[in-house]
């Protein structure tokens, strides 16, 4: 309603522009300094804490850890910093690639790190702070940092630059060599890295909401990714679009079932359920992966037990029954467990990977 607000002020203000009459001028001009401020009121209810996002990468350092076989330790700070609500959407891949690509390339296995003194386990620290009117994502990591000389002949290689222009090349342009499109320092293709999609998507990412990508990098001692990203979307025009109707093929009209038993779901209950699921899904998420730290077991086990039990129910009241039984089907088993005094490595491997599946199932997704 307020974007609808904003269309008619400016329609107003046109208006008035060509207009002699100068009380309507002036009421127009009222009209614009009230409905800003009411914008800028508004728009603050969009605002989330970015721990929202952050939060997540716990669990993609964790799973990608194992299966490279490094220690890492994720550390967040700044998680109460608040961005839009869109823009915290935006930037979830862009923070995802970049996080993946300090697992992979920028951490030292245990045994390079040990042979070159550092700590055995590899550090990834990300850290957000207002700065300007702007929201800053420092993503840092303790890793190899960038080796100009191995960049230089990648990029040589896959006819990026030229030899004459990799001779002039200071150590800065030849680190931002990693945003060209397609580059990629990965020997073999994984399910990780290497596949020619990396670093210039991220930067086309960010740009295309009003941010900025800077990185600084010391071979050997690590590399630091800022994303700076302005704390909210520009308000943007609405547009109408008109289709000719010999162009039309056929119009479709849809009736609900006229089954007495049947439970009409619309789609604003649907996408609020599957967000509530998705969050509670998270709290036991942020559980299992608790008791790895040494949390209290009991604590977490009623937060988890919560978590699925609500799930279940939330489940049932929109008819979801596939989602219902599984849920239900965990929480049994977790009952199993309650008078332990903590999960094994390989039990909450397990609860996780079924916080997984049942976050497709939420989806709609084939389990």
């Amino acid at each position: 309603m307020m974007s609808e607000m904003i269309l008619v002020r400016n329609q107003i203000l046109q208006i008035s522009n060509r207009s002699d009459d100068q009380e309507f001028l002036n009421l127009s001009q009222r009209l614009d300094v009230a409905t800003s401020k009411l914008q800028s009121e508004v728009m603050k209810t969009r605002m989330q804490p970015i721990g929202h996002v952050l939060s997540k990468f716990q669990r993609l350092t964790r799973d990608l850890a194992k299966e490279l076989n490094k220690k890492i330790k994720l550390i967040l700070e700044g998680t109460e910093t608040e961005l839009d609500k869109s823009l915290i959407e935006a930037i979830k891949d862009p923070l995802t690639h970049i996080i993946r690509n300090a697992c992979d390339h920028g951490l030292e296995t245990t045994k390079e790190r040990r042979a070159v003194g550092k700590p055995e386990h590899g550090q990834i620290l990300v850290r957000s702070f207002h700065e300007d009117g702007q929201v800053v994502i420092q993503i840092t990591d303790n890793g190899r940092g960038l080796n100009r000389d191995k960049l230089i002949k990648k990029a040589l290689e896959k006819g990026i630059i030229t030899q004459e222009k990799s001779a002039k090349m200071t150590d800065r342009e030849a680190h931002e060599l990693i945003f060209a499109a397609g580059f990629s320092t990965a020997a073999n293709v994984t399910n990780i890295s290497g596949r020619g999609v990396g670093m210039d998507v991220v930067k086309n990412n960010i740009e295309k909401i009003g941010g900025r990508v800077e990185l600084k990098s010391e071979f050997g001692k690590g590399m630091t990714i800022s994303l700076k990203i302005p704390l909210m979307l520009a308000t943007t025009s609405e547009k109408k679009y008109a289709i000719p109707q010999v162009k039309l093929v056929n119009l479709v009209h849809i009736e609900n079932s006229s089954d007495s038993d049947s439970v009409m779901i619309n789609e604003d209950d649907l996408k609020e359920f599957r967000q509530e699921g998705a969050e509670l899904l998270e709290v036991a998420e942020k559980a299992l992966l608790s008791l790895e730290d040494g949390a209290d077991y009991k604590t977490q086990y009623n937060a988890i037990f919560r978590a699925l039990h609500n799930l279940k129910g939330a489940a049932g009241m929109m008819k979801m029954l596939d989602l219902q039984a599984y849920a239900h089907v965990l929480e049994t088993e977790l009952v199993s467990q309650k008078e332990k005094d903590s999960l094994t490595s390989d039990q909450i491997d397990y609860f996780l990977k079924s916080v997984d599946t049942a976050k497709k199932m939420l989806c709609g997704e084939n389990s």
